[in-house]
């Protein structure tokens, strides 16, 4: 009998004591969980006989044959209504009721292969026995990535690509990294921030609960460190702090020792301001890491300053940096488009340029239903049976709060108690709350009984959210966006395994996903009112221009409202994407001459109480704001937003007419035109109604290749430490014992003096040498940027080597800058007769070369 049984059923019958143990799986945790939750009303007969149905078709799918649960009959337990209603087969016998389960799909076109649909939804079922579920193509660790993080090799050449560029930046550089979720894109944030024991990288994500989430990974992570992470142990800078606990982490900041935190744009914009200032100016801010960078659009058009200040802010940082310990930007993101990485270019500029890793790849774990129905009825009684039979965790995505509202009211009517909302007016502890409830873990990580299964949830609802384990999304609306469709797809298969997407709309839909895709731009005679009475009530400050209050009026009001400051936001927000001013966060006032500390302190904390209705404004195109000029920039700007809009909603209605391959659509969406070239997505899709249809011809792969991104050219690939000065040099030693003796320290030596890249040592003779020298990141090139890379390499050679590797010497050909380390005896590649070190222009002892240094 498959493993979880005997504990089912020894809940089953122990009810309603406590059973004697627990399942394996979290379908069977799930269950045990709602048998317990009967009594006090916390689950229902419609929830068990959801979470039973999950657990049988899982072990059939898996195991094989046909397995069943015996139920006692009557109340609270699952009467035969709600059995069928679940799809599973209720046989009562001698006061007991014996339940299988039968195969459903979500419902498809007369023109898909239904029985393809099937398969393809007990995909999800299988799970890690699924040949779908996701098998990345791991790569051997370099030896900086085993020392910071204590790995053995990287989940994918894309990681390695990303981790590589982000530690060779140079100071002030600015890193676009894309990598698919649950490809490590934390990790490579963290590789640099490791490197030394001392220095600060501030982390921006989009939510609260998101930097809670990560505070929560980052101190299970920190256990295993050299070095401490934080003096305080908290790593997420939020409202919910207390004052003592907000002052300490602001002094680690400023002192260096707080070596990762998390923070929202607000956070960051308001009380760690200053602090992050003078951790720049002191050097010792190494990042500065903005996650989840897709949703910068979102920002700068959602009511939300802080973006575009987070960007002043970023300036300052840079300019306030000695010059040799400027902080690497990192932008992350699973996904972005042309016009984003554009936008984040120009948002977060840098002195060295922009340089992109585009691992970009399409998800392959979901597969995808989308279903047009004539009514909201039709509607409405579909994606309840789609709830009640689909697996678990499961999200029912909607547009509206009012929506959520109303679905989690229907759920719980038609006997679905394990079910929540989040929402854009869910407070950040009703968010944490809901995801902890729904995982089924504490604060600390730890295992707890879940207490919901389904949550119904607007946009607003799981950023960056780590449940892995998510199986089901549901969308009973159109998506305004081919992205926000995407996203909210990608709350599912975190895990890797297969994952169902069911998308169910009306009519109706397309109307509200139209509105909402309409952003809300102001016109150029209400941006130019609303300039000039920004203008004119603005103060001189003398470091960057403009000090302007949000809630100036335009002449037209003669009373200040909420909305007129959001306006004002809106306005401002258009000019900047414009390219007329730049914004920054006001800087708190410094202290007066003779001034105590403590009335300072309280001068500050009153204006960080009105900061955030203060921007500083600083002109780039004054030609731009005369008034005729000024119409035309700021319609460029619209016509700019509204594009990506139109494309984004295009897109969502290629899908939703399922007039095209689901995976082909994203991979168009998802492409970048630069100024060296295309940036694609490769199309891959499991399933979907396209790639269903009878005559498909030819449906996408669901196994793309993995992306091998190029590691950038950097303005320090010129460096040459032993002063060759020639493109390469021969470095030998007469003896073994050179090579075991010397051969490490050189190396380290290297490293020291800028080099980092080595090709061909054995693991021990480079990991020695990264022992020597923590601090300095060393690659192990397995041959993959011999052809290319135009940074300096350095190949070391076997003692036994007899001749210089082709691939070595075509580099070397190549006039790539390259140092080969080898036996004195390496004979020439077409004269035999003489050694190499004779026939080539630069050579030097191992010996001497150690001496230079």
């Amino acid at each position: 009998m498959p493993l979880d049984f005997p504990a089912l059923q020894d809940a089953i019958d122990a009810w309603p004591d406590a059973p004697q143990e627990q399942p394996v799986t979290d379908s069977g945790r799930r269950l045990v969980a709602a048998i317990a939750g009967l009594g006090a009303g916390a689950a229902s007969g419609g929830d068990i006989a959801a979470l039973t149905r999950q657990v049988l078709l899982e072990d059939a799918a898996q195991f094989g044959g046909e397995p069943r649960l015996t139920f006692p009959s009557g109340a609270p337990w699952p009467d035969a209504a709600q059995w069928r209603a679940t799809a599973c087969e209720p046989r009562t016998a001698g006061g007991r009721t014996v339940v299988t389960a039968r195969d459903w799909h979500p419902p498809v076109s007369g023109e898909e292969d239904a029985s393809a649909a099937a398969a393809q939804l007990r995909e999800v079922y299988r799970a890690h026995l699924s040949p779908y579920r996701r098998s990345l193509v791991g790569a051997p660790a370099d030896p900086f990535w085993t020392r910071t993080l204590g790995r053995d090799a990287y989940l994918s050449p894309a990681q390695r690509a990303a981790a590589r560029a982000v530690v060779l930046a140079p100071e002030g550089s600015t890193m676009v990294v894309v990598l698919p979720t649950g490809r490590g894109k934390t990790d490579v944030a963290w590789s640099r921030a490791l490197l030394r024991a001392t220095g600060v990288t501030i982390v921006v994500v989009p939510t609260v609960v998101l930097a809670l989430d990560m505070e929560r990974r980052t101190r299970a992570a920190s256990a295993h460190q050299p070095h401490p992470l934080s003096p305080t142990d908290r790593y997420a800078y939020v409202g919910g702090l207390d004052d003592d606990t907000k002052r300490a982490l602001r002094q680690a900041i400023r002192s260096g020792q707080q070596r990762i935190l998390y923070t929202s744009p607000e956070g960051l914009m308001t009380g760690l301001r200053d602090a992050v200032l003078a951790c720049a100016e002191a050097g010792l801010l190494r990042q500065f890491v903005v996650d989840e960078a897709h949703m910068v659009d979102q920002w700068g058009q959602d009511f939300r300053p802080e973006f575009l200040t987070m960007a002043g802010l970023h300036a300052q940082l840079l300019r306030k940096s000695p010059p040799n310990e400027r902080p690497v930007t990192l932008l992350l993101s699973a996904t972005l488009t042309g016009r984003q990485i554009d936008l984040l270019s120009r948002a977060f500029p840098s002195p060295n340029g922009t340089h992109v890793v585009w691992g970009s790849s399409l998800r392959t774990e979901p597969v995808y239903f989308c279903t047009r129905f004539d009514d909201v009825h039709a509607r409405r009684d579909a994606v309840l049976e789609a709830v009640r039979r689909l697996p678990r965790p499961l999200v029912l995505y909607v547009s509206k709060v009012e929506d959520a509202n109303a679905w989690c009211q229907i759920l719980q009517d038609s006997g679905i108690r394990r079910v929540a909302s989040v929402t854009g007016r869910s407070s950040e502890d009703d968010r944490r709350t809901v995801v902890q409830r729904w995982r089924g873990e504490d604060t600390d990580g730890a295992l707890t009984a879940t207490e919901y299964d389904v949550v119904v949830g607007t946009s607003a609802f799981g950023l960056g959210i780590d449940v892995s384990n998510v199986r089901t999304v549901i969308h009973a609306c159109v998506p305004e966006t081919i992205d926000r469709f995407y996203q909210e797809v990608g709350r599912s298969g975190r895990d890797g395994l297969p994952t169902v997407s069911f998308l169910a709309t009306t009519a109706q839909d397309d109307v509200t996903a139209k509105q909402l895709n309409r952003v809300a731009l102001i016109g150029s005679d209400k941006g130019w009112e609303r300039w000039t009475a920004l203008r004119d009530s603005a103060v001189l400050h003398p470091e960057t221009g403009l000090r302007v209050n949000l809630r100036s009026l335009p002449g037209y009001l003669v009373e200040g409202f909420h909305r007129s400051a959001q306006w004002n936001v809106k306005s401002l927000t258009l000019m900047a994407q414009a390219g007329l001013i730049a914004l920054s966060a006001a800087a708190a006032p410094p202290r007066e001459p003779g001034e105590d500390e403590t009335a300072w302190q309280r001068r500050r904390e009153e204006f960080y109480e009105i900061s955030r209705d203060v921007i500083d404004i600083a002109v780039l195109n004054g030609a731009g704001l005369e008034p005729a000029a000024f119409a035309a920039f700021m319609q460029r700007a619209r016509d700019d937003i509204a594009s990506g809009q139109d494309t984004a909603l295009r897109a969502m209605n290629e899908v939703v007419a399922a007039s095209g391959c689901v995976g082909s659509i994203l991979a168009r969406q998802y492409r970048a035109q630069l100024s060296y070239g295309i940036l694609t997505t490769q199309p891959a899709c499991r399933g979907c109604p396209s790639c269903r249809r009878s005559n498909a011809s030819d449906p996408i792969d669901a196994f793309p290749v993995e992306p091998v991104p190029h590691l950038p050219v950097f303005d320090e690939t010129g460096a040459d430490p032993l002063r060759a000065r020639k493109p390469g040099l021969f470095v030998w030693w007469s003896t073994d014992a050179e090579y075991h003796d010397l051969v490490p320290s050189l190396v380290a030596g290297l490293a020291v003096a800028g080099a980092a890249v080595f090709c061909g040592p054995d693991v021990a003779l480079l990991a020695e040498a990264q022992r020597r020298v923590p601090s300095r990141p060393m690659l192990n090139d397995d041959g993959e940027l011999l052809a290319n890379y135009e940074g300096l390499i350095t190949a070391i050679l076997e003692p036994s080597a007899k001749a210089v590797p082709s691939d070595v010497r075509a580099r070397y050909e190549k006039g790539l800058p390259t140092y080969v380390f080898g036996p004195e005896s390496l004979a020439a590649p077409d004269k035999p007769q003489w050694k190499w070190r004779d026939v080539i222009d630069a050579t030097i002892s191992v010996r001497a070369a150690l001496g230079s240094l």
